[in-house]
């Protein structure tokens, strides 16, 4: 069963596991990994021990088959419809796959998570609302070193060109400078991964009326697709992930901060920097330089009056 090395280290500290190709149906069909690790824990969305997987697989919430007509959505990449499918796995088949991931990696299953029924609790004493008992995961690809290290990597989207069709990879980018594109494929630069960009060969858009595979899922013919993204500004987006694995504060916060200073002294210099930081940031990212409801107007404002380079 070929899957993505995966490790976490929250919740409930460092915990090696793999990721599972699968779609949440969540009033669309969202492409995703699943998360499933070795003391039990199936991040879906929501973290979730082994009895509760179980009981959410049943309801529709992670599909393996997304119906003739829906739309499939990858974060980070675009959507389309769906055509025509050739779909290779139920969700019967993935429960198996789950339980068989936390055998391998857990064979005397010591120690597993129980939530003991609920994945949620009161958020305080007499409050109605509720908080997820364990959170958030912060996931990252793993691959090991020659001294037995974590090399911890990142997940950037993209579309391998195969003759007339495509390759659908979640991408791992490594803190090493190197990435890989399929689940048992060979490791290659990141560096070559941009040439590879420049070329054509790897891209971020699928042609219309074109199949595109996803390893271990099947495949589906996409119609009326939405890729909005650039490929020389998935390279910006590439660089950015791997200066960021490396320590840095990478091109959003830099410019977060570029307006912050803005804001507390408009000085044409303090404009400048701003003016920088925002051009460093990749194109299809922009959106998050401010908050959820301004985005980056804020800042388009300030750097392009009325007029900005969004014609608007």
């Amino acid at each position: 069963m070929q899957s993505w090395p995966i490790v976490r280290t929250q919740p409930l500290g460092k915990t090696y596991g793999r990721g599972l190709p699968s779609f949440i149906n969540n009033r669309g069909y969202y492409f995703d990994l699943l998360g499933v690790y070795a003391d039990g824990v199936v991040d879906c969305w929501d973290m979730l021990d082994l009895a509760l997987f179980r009981r959410k697989a049943q309801t529709g919430w992670i599909a393996l088959q997304p119906p003739l007509g829906a739309h499939v959505s990858v974060h980070n990449l675009g959507f389309c419809k769906v055509d025509a499918a050739e779909w290779q796995l139920s969700v019967a088949d993935l429960v198996e796959q789950v339980e068989a991931v936390v055998t391998a990696l857990n064979p005397q299953r010591a120690e597993l998570v129980d939530l003991e029924g609920e994945a949620s609790r009161p958020f305080g004493p007499n409050s109605k609302a509720r908080i997820a008992k364990l959170g958030l995961a912060d996931e990252y690809f793993q691959r090991l070193a020659a001294d037995g290290a974590d090399i911890l990597g990142r997940r950037v989207p993209l579309l391998l060109r195969d003759g007339a069709s495509y390759v659908l990879t979640p991408g791992a980018i490594y803190a090493d400078g190197m990435c890989q594109l399929r689940m048992a494929g060979d490791l290659l630069s990141t560096a070559t991964l941009i040439e590879q960009l420049e070329r054509g060969e790897v891209g971020t858009s699928v042609a219309d009326g074109s199949w595109v595979e996803i390893e271990g899922l099947g495949c589906w013919r996409s119609v009326q697709g939405h890729w909005p993204i650039e490929p020389g500004e998935r390279s910006k987006e590439i660089a950015d992930v791997l200066a960021i694995l490396n320590g840095a504060p990478g091109a959003l916060k830099t410019c977060r901060a570029a307006f912050a200073d803005y804001q507390r002294d408009p000085a044409p210099a303090a404009k400048e920097r701003l003016r920088s930081a925002y051009a460093a940031v990749p194109g299809h990212l922009r959106m998050y330089c401010g908050d959820m409801d301004s985005k980056d107007w804020p800042i388009r404002a300030i750097l392009f009056g009325e007029h900005d380079e969004y014609g608007e």
